[in-house]
């Protein structure tokens, strides 16, 4: 504090006596100044206070709506009320409180713990207008036993719901009164006996009855287990029931089907019970033409206090569901299947080696198998007849292997979550081919899955990916090819082990992808090696300008990495000193093997001029020879060709051509190999496999590309610039490849070999291929008949090894 002496100018002896009194003075004015500020504060507080009272006084009035609760009003005048109950105030509401006029709709929340809801609550007579009254009791209600009288105070309500109020006993026919109840939620009333609510059922009589909710009910581990018998599911005859929720009750059992009773029910909720999987349980379920939703979450479920154990005489008889040979049915309108941490033995599956076929006859959309323990097999089966399926949940089940048909046949799926399981065992050729059928991909999170690396063509056919979850596997380096990938909107790469970034990664993204914006890429929770002699740098220098121009988004927003052995974090404005700095360190090293490379240069140019040379003389010796000697192979010439009976498979040659060559392939290539090659072959089958003229109606491309191929013993590829930008024609060729189809490339036009994709590559780069002479019929003549004789001599060969 600053002391009055300070601006004194008087002597020693008067500052020495005065001096004290000043600050004292100084501290009493501070004082009374804060004094007079909280009093100021707590008037404004207090006026705020009586305002806000004022105002919910006047509402209260305006609707005549009880103290403690808030009553809202609508344009067609019905009213509104919402109560919060404490064990001080429920006299308020529970002891012949009015309602106001016109009031519809009642929702009492309990706050506090209370002991018991009085009996004479809701019996006051305004009651009777109410259609909506929701009571949740949180669970802090410990007794309520209402009346028949309570209910009879309620016969105009159609959505009733008493979740957690605490309600130990109904009496009979209890519902009988309420004609008009369309929900009916009883959840969460531990302490209620399935009995007692079986016998309040009696009598029921509400046609419009649609849902019925008694989660929780009879859950008590103290209660004994019950059984879903005769009398529970007669009371519910006369309802148009659609949601049927028993979850988290001790059932153990049904008594009678589903059928007979509910035949209009579309939801089934059997989550945490304690069905045994009696040949009864599921076995009449497919019958059900009208169920969408299944849940057996959590199934069984065993409490501690209860040594029950899965009988292997009365376990589920999973073969009572098929009925279509090896194909299990379902109820044809199932849309939604789960079940989350259940226990199912599938053993079943793998005695039909390793697949399971599904009557295609369905309409499943989404399966969650999540947490399921697949105990019987840590390989992934192949299932079929799932066209429809577009949510696959298989995360936390304990896989440690896939099969490359694994969702083979799952054409339309769009979110897979593989999350928490152990591929660390899966070959890059199998993730290669994994998901080559699912175009329709857009969310794949393989996760926490100890992948140690990935092969560049994961998502090669996967063009509408939207989401990749990688985080907490084991890869060191990423270098996924993404062709024209214009959904992409989040690469997920945290946690794992991660020293270089391919440089094929920001080729792609900035050539192939240019209307790319708004992608996040997560990178926490790795070690990036930031050093010039590889391409990890320029992957970061990419991300760190990208995220300055909004092409990406990093996450965390600073990129750091690893330069000798010290934490480096690369900022935006160390993006152009960067390359600057590898530019001066590539100096310095190349100055110290500039001899080297002056010899190194000198020989090698030797050596190009030598094979120049030598390539110049092959050809004009091959060009002479070509002059001189008849190349053409007539089809006299080959009546002696030993040709083997009952040849396999079915074709000969499987002919692959892009749609903008479609006449020239059917009008001229397919008369003349279909021609030549029934000469030489002394058979009058079609020989050629044309896809067009030869995929069966109504079946998938893929499944009849893969088939056909298998079915040839050759392909040829009628090869131009169209041809190598097609995807189909691509998908063609790998199947080929995949069914080690021998394959003749002719390319008909001159073709630009930078497009070429995938397996397509290969055939560019390594394959021999016909060149189509064009204007030179002679010269075509030529090229048939030798390649007729090829594809023969390749038959022959391989019917002989066979």
């Amino acid at each position: 504090m600053i002391s009055c002496a300070s601006y004194l100018k008087w002597d020693k002896w008067f500052a020495s006596r005065y001096v004290y009194k000043c600050d004292i003075y100084c501290i009493n004015m501070y004082h009374a100044l804060l004094k007079t500020l909280f009093r100021f504060i707590f008037f404004i507080r207090l006026w705020l206070s009586s305002v806000i009272y004022g105002v919910l006084v006047v509402s209260t009035t305006l609707y005549g709506c009880p103290l403690l609760c808030r009553c809202n009003g609508d344009s067609n005048s019905s009213i509104y009320m919402e109560c919060c109950i404490t064990n001080s105030s429920h006299d308020v509401i529970f002891h012949n409180t009015s309602l106001p006029d016109h009031t519809v709709s009642v929702f009492i929340s309990v706050s506090t713990y209370m002991n018991e809801i009085p009996d004479a609550a809701f019996q006051e007579p305004s009651w009777n207008q109410v259609l909506h009254l929701k009571l949740d009791g949180n669970g802090k209600i410990t007794y309520w036993r209402p009346s028949i009288q309570t209910f009879q105070s309620l016969r105009c309500v159609q959505y009733l719901y008493l979740r957690g109020a605490g309600i130990t006993y109904l009496e009979n026919g209890s519902f009988s009164e309420l004609p008009d109840l369309i929900v009916l939620d009883l959840s969460q009333n531990r302490g209620l006996h399935l009995i007692d609510l079986t016998n309040a059922m009696l009598g029921l009589s509400s046609p419009n009855l649609q849902m019925f909710n008694v989660s929780g009910v009879n859950s008590q581990e103290d209660m004994g287990l019950v059984t879903i018998d005769h009398p529970f599911m007669e009371n519910l005859r006369g309802t148009r029931l659609t949601v049927l929720d028993i979850s988290w009750t001790r059932t153990f059992a049904f008594a009678v089907p589903f059928i007979y009773y509910l035949p209009y029910l579309e939801s089934l909720n059997a989550s945490g019970t304690m069905l045994l999987g009696q040949s009864s349980c599921l076995s009449k379920m497919y019958v059900m033409d009208r169920l969408k939703e299944l849940v057996l979450d959590n199934w069984p479920q065993f409490t501690r206090s209860r040594s029950v154990r899965r009988s292997v005489t009365n376990e589920c008889i999973y073969a009572n569901l098929s009925t279509n040979g090896d194909c299990f049915n379902c109820p044809p309108n199932l849309q939604t299947v789960s079940f989350i941490n259940s226990t199912i033995n599938i053993s079943y599956i793998f005695e039909r080696n390793g697949k399971l076929c599904i009557n295609p006859n369905n309409s499943i959309r989404r399966i969650n198998l999540s947490g399921v323990q697949l105990t019987a097999s840590s390989l992934f089966p192949s299932i079929t007849g799932v066209r429809h399926l577009e949510e696959f949940d298989i995360s936390r089940t304990s896989l440690t292997d896939l099969h490359e048909d694994s969702f083979r046949y799952f054409q339309s799926l769009q979110i897979l979550n593989m999350a928490g399981n152990s591929f660390y065992g899966v070959i890059p050729s199998t993730f290669s081919k994994l998901f080559f059928c699912n175009g329709n991909l857009s969310h794949l999170n393989i996760s926490w899955n100890h992948i140690n690396s990935l092969p560049s063509d994961f998502l090669i056919t996967n063009s509408k990916i939207t989401v990749l979850d990688l985080s907490h596997n084991y890869l060191k380096s990423f270098g996924l090819i993404f062709n024209n990938h214009t959904f992409l909107q989040l690469i997920d790469l945290s946690y794992n082990r991660l020293v270089v970034f391919l440089p094929v990664f920001p080729e792609f993204i900035s050539v192939d992808l240019p209307n790319l914006h708004g992608i996040n890429i997560y990178i926490a929770g790795n070690s990036l090696q930031c050093t010039c002699s590889n391409k990890s740098l320029e992957m970061i220098i990419w991300m760190v300008a990208s995220q300055s121009s909004n092409n990406a988004q990093l996450v965390p927003p600073k990129v750091t990495c690893i330069y000798e052995d010290s934490v480096v974090e690369i900022l935006e404005e160390d993006v152009s000193v960067s390359s600057t700095v590898c530019s001066e360190i590539y100096a310095n090293e190349s100055s110290t093997y500039i001899l080297s490379a002056v010899i190194g240069i000198v020989i090698a140019s030797l050596v190009a001029v030598c094979l120049m040379f030598g390539i110049w003389c092959y050809r004009i010796k091959k060009c002479t020879t070509n002059n001189r000697i008849e190349n053409q192979i007539h089809l006299k010439n080959n009546v002696g060709i030993n040709i083997i009976s009952d040849s396999q498979p079915d074709y000969a040659v499987f002919l692959s051509f892009s749609s903008n060559d479609k006449d020239f392939a059917i009008e001229y290539v397919w008369p003349k190999l279909e021609t030549k090659l029934k000469c030489l072959l002394k058979k009058e089958t079609k020989l050629v496999f044309v896809g067009d003229a030869n995929f069966a109606l109504g079946r998938q491309i893929c499944e009849e590309v893969i088939s056909a191929t298998s079915r040839c013993w050759c392909t040829v590829l009628i090869i131009s610039n169209k041809f190598l930008e097609s995807d189909w024609c691509l998908f063609e060729v790998q199947s080929a490849w995949n069914s080690g189809c021998r394959i003749f490339p002719l390319f008909i036009e001159k073709c630009d070999g930078r497009k070429a994709k995938g397996i397509m590559k290969v055939v560019c780069r390594d394959m021999v291929r016909l060149l189509w002479p064009k204007g030179r019929a002679d010269l075509q003549e030529k090229l048939f008949d030798s390649l007729c004789a090829e594809i023969v001599k390749h038959i022959n060969l391989n019917k002989q090894s066979k």
